[in-house]
């Protein structure tokens, strides 16, 4: 009998407690909100040789990387948490272990049809393809699709309601976001990535979706 391909091994990140418990040590790199660097900063050298090897050590089979969406920071909270601006247009709090919008990209769904996605050239592909030319594991490209991305736009609650009385625009923001995302897609696999991943995230342990 012929054994089977194995299940492919990863994650999207590794818990920084998981590699300061394996190396014995704490870089500066993995304080604060881990997934909003993972998701934004450029990896320094240090940074990336140990996560590389940390996958490694971990048996994993791919690299779980995004195209970089550059923040700006344009204020703080009076905790001192920084207040930033994503290039969807979004205004949130990045506290330590989470993000708290302060202001949505689209506050008026009448007015879909004026909301300016961005382009390709917005995003930065520097981490992913420092993971295909200097790793040997398999690169997988996230792009959050449909229903993830759109109510990050819109806020959660008003998603709900306007998948019933704003149906016209909530189709007209699908269509625009798809055609991004294919071009996004398109420059990832350019850059390298081996894998293109829809996230669609409906998993909600304790939401109205399921």
């Amino acid at each position: 009998k012929k054994l089977p391909d194995k299940l492919p091994h990863g994650d999207v990140t590794v818990d920084p407690l998981i590699a300061q418990a394996v190396f014995g040590d704490k870089i500066p790199e993995e304080h604060g909100n881990f997934l909003v660097y993972w998701m934004t900063e450029s990896f320094s050298d240090a940074f990336f040789e140990r996560h590389r090897r940390l996958r490694e050590f971990l048996g994993f089979d791919f690299a779980h990387v995004f195209p970089r969406e550059p923040l700006t920071r344009i204020g703080e909270t009076q905790e001192g948490y920084p207040i930033i601006r994503d290039v969807w247009g979004g205004k949130v709090v990045a506290a330590p272990h989470s993000t708290d919008e302060l202001e949505s990209p689209i506050p008026d769904i009448t007015r879909a049809a004026d909301y300016q996605f961005p382009d390709v050239k917005d995003f930065s592909f520097d981490n992913l393809e420092r993971w295909a030319r200097e790793s040997d594991l398999f690169t997988v490209c996230q792009l959050d699709t449909g229903f993830f991305k759109i109510y990050l736009l819109i806020g959660f609650t008003k998603y709900m309601f306007h998948v019933f009385d704003h149906r016209a625009e909530l189709k007209l923001l699908m269509e625009r976001l798809t055609d991004l995302q294919i071009r996004i897609a398109q420059e990832a696999v350019r850059r390298g990535a081996d894998c293109i991943w829809l996230a669609n995230d409906y998993a909600f342990n304790q939401g109205p979706f399921i």
